[in-house]
């Protein structure tokens, strides 16, 4: 069992050699305690699943003084059909002490087992509170956008009609500080604003980042790129440094060629968006060679087939 360092075998999926765990390592209802070299103040831990996820019972946290296991997080039990390597984040219980003791418990779902490639620890030496302060701050924001009260700025986009904060909107982005401030026409605020270069959906997730500061989880990696694109139309930097970051997380064996396509196919061209394609396509031609690549240009194929050596992580 070897779970230290990065990770091995992610994004790949299957009962690969190298895991943390094989299905011949354990019995039914036992555990894995694991130690790492500093003390925090747990926030998140990214627990990488590389076969049968969702095979987790519970996962605790040791309290040194005390001299006790803390459950921090609990399975509702149910079973999971999940086909494809994942970065399982479960919600924590929030505790006052620092550790560096975890333990996984796994359960024996169908006599199966989950293997995990990596645990990634990641906390604070002090405690903050103010985490939990910044995550009701973004919540009552991401509720202000869906509710539209007292909106006093309108959009037209794809023939549909987006309501909008105009104080958020202008301390977001110089762009809209211009639009609705500096260059305001009489009727700027009692009719609606016609964009033409970007898509509703894009539109969407570019009010959600004005708000929340984030990016949805749920974003398609084409609304991403299309973000990315927009961060530089809209004057906000900071946008397509998480839209670069977050394609990166997301990247996978089912989406890599629709992030390539996304990336080249519109102008501007992301090329660093290509690069992550390049090396991912590269690292793992094998398992893409009977699922995706015939949607990729043959030419494309063709330089990651026998030049993958180039672009290795």
């Amino acid at each position: 069992m070897n779970l230290t360092g990065p990770p091995k075998i992610f994004p790949n999926y299957g009962d690969l050699n190298g895991t943390g765990l094989q299905n011949e390592d354990l019995d039914s209802n036992q555990f894995i305690d694991l130690e790492f070299p500093e003390e925090l103040f747990i926030s998140k831990l990214n627990i990488y699943e590389t076969y049968h996820p969702g095979r987790l019972a519970a996962i605790k946290f040791r309290n040194k003084k005390l001299k006790f296991w803390k459950t921090v997080w609990e399975s509702s039990g149910d079973a999971l059909e999940i086909d494809k390597s994942r970065i399982f984040c479960p919600e924590l219980k929030k505790v006052l002490f620092k550790t560096n003791q975890i333990r996984i418990e796994l359960c024996n779902a169908d006599n199966s087992f989950s293997q995990l490639d990596a645990i990634e620890m990641i906390g604070t030496r002090h405690i903050i509170d103010c985490v939990r302060s910044e995550t009701n701050l973004r919540k009552d924001l991401e509720k202000l956008l869906h509710s539209e009260n007292l909106c006093d700025v309108q959009f037209e986009v794809d023939g549909q009609i987006l309501k909008a904060h105009r104080n958020i909107l202008i301390s977001r982005s110089d762009y809209f500080r211009t639009l609705l401030c500096e260059n305001l026409r009489p009727d700027r605020l009692s009719k609606p604003v016609h964009l033409s270069n970007i898509t509703l959906e894009s539109f969407r997730a570019l009010l959600y980042y004005f708000y929340t500061d984030c990016i949805k989880d749920d974003t398609s990696v084409e609304i991403c790129c299309e973000l990315i694109r927009l961060s530089d139309w809209y004057e906000i930097p900071k946008l397509r440094n998480e839209a670069y970051m977050f394609c990166n997380r997301v990247i996978n064996i089912e989406n890599v060629c629709d992030l390539y396509n996304a990336a080249i196919n519109k102008e501007p061209k992301l090329e660093e968006i290509e690069k992550i394609c390049l090396k991912f396509i590269s690292k793992n031609f094998s398992a893409l060679q009977n699922l995706e690549l015939n949607r990729l240009p043959t030419e494309l194929v063709t330089k990651c087939s026998q030049f993958n050596s180039l672009f290795k992580y």
